[in-house]
């Protein structure tokens, strides 16, 4: 067990949730399952490293953008992917947020917007925010040019 997990709680269950991530996350490994009357009830489910604990509350149960799980990506054929899957039934929002069919908050960054925020000159990091910010899904190719007209 790691030290800290994350623990969402779901107020429709967590069968469909676990189901849900599972075929998101090609590489999702389900480290424990709890069942109480052939209902899961909670779950313990691995995410690119990341344990999520998966738990069936109530109807309190909601999710709020003041804690969403970021997702670091490679490319953006990886952005893509991540963006359409979990906002599928979903709402997209700005700056790589989005929200899921369940209500838990993400961010689809790729490792590419921290490298041109973090190398070059202050105004290209500063031309590269301003690009995202006018972003719902994040298009590495116009931060690039962001960072390029800014130089």
């Amino acid at each position: 067990m790691q030290p800290i997990s994350v623990a969402l709680l779901f107020n429709a269950g967590c069968q469909a949730p676990l189901e849900f991530y599972q075929s998101v996350f090609t590489d999702a490994e389900l480290v424990r399952k709890y069942e109480m009357d052939g209902q899961v009830i909670a779950a313990a489910i691995r995410l690119r490293g990341t344990e999520f604990v998966l738990i069936s509350g109530g109807p309190e149960c909601e999710h709020s953008v003041a804690a969403s799980y970021m997702i670091r990506t490679q490319d953006q054929a990886e952005t893509d992917y991540f963006w359409n899957r979990l906002s599928e039934g979903g709402e997209e929002s700005y700056c790589g947020w989005l929200r899921d069919k369940f209500g838990v908050w993400w961010q689809v960054t790729p490792s590419r917007m921290d490298e041109l925020t973090t190398t070059g000159t202050p105004a290209q990091a500063q031309a590269v925010f301003q690009a995202m910010m006018g972003m719902q899904k994040i298009i590495i190719a116009d931060l690039e040019a962001a960072s390029d007209a800014a130089s």
